[in-house]
């Protein structure tokens, strides 16, 4: 609600000053809909049982050794938006064998989706940047 005054209407004594300024609410950014990153959970909202999260802990306790591998990768070249480039020159040809594999399983989990060719990005439910979250969360729902 805003209130409105009228400037004449006030009264000032003539040794003061009359400052008036306007601020801005500040508005929360929207936070990941849970309080522990690395755990799927079910809540209810109105009346409907939805997951929650991603579940990262399990997940990477069930990688085999190329998803530990291209992870490790992924990991090292994290940045706050989430994507991440990975060069396939930087790989030997058995290399890029067990990259597209990995990359395969990753997607399939939901760990990872494609952007372009050797773009990636990490679902931002499993890699929680809170001030980045709703930004992150928009863009990987936009892409297919």
């Amino acid at each position: 609600m805003t209130t409105f005054y009228n400037i004449e209407e006030l009264l000032v004594k003539s040794d003061e000053n009359l400052i008036i300024t306007s601020e801005k609410k500040k508005t929360r950014k929207k936070l990941p809909p849970f309080f522990m990153g690395g755990v799927e959970r079910m809540i209810t909202v109105n009346g409907k049982q939805i997951k929650k999260g991603y579940p990262l802990q399990d997940t990477l306790l069930d990688f085999n050794a190329a998803e530990r591998w291209f992870f490790k990768i992924l990991k090292e070249n994290i940045t706050k938006n989430l994507k991440i480039h990975i060069a396939n020159s930087r790989f030997t040809k058995v290399e890029q064998n067990k990259k597209s594999k990995a990359v395969k399983s990753l997607i399939a989990i939901g760990l990872i989706k494609k952007i372009k060719r050797e773009w990636y990005m990490l679902n931002p439910k499993a890699f929680i940047y809170v001030n980045e979250y709703e930004d992150n969360q928009a863009y990987w729902d936009s892409l297919p």
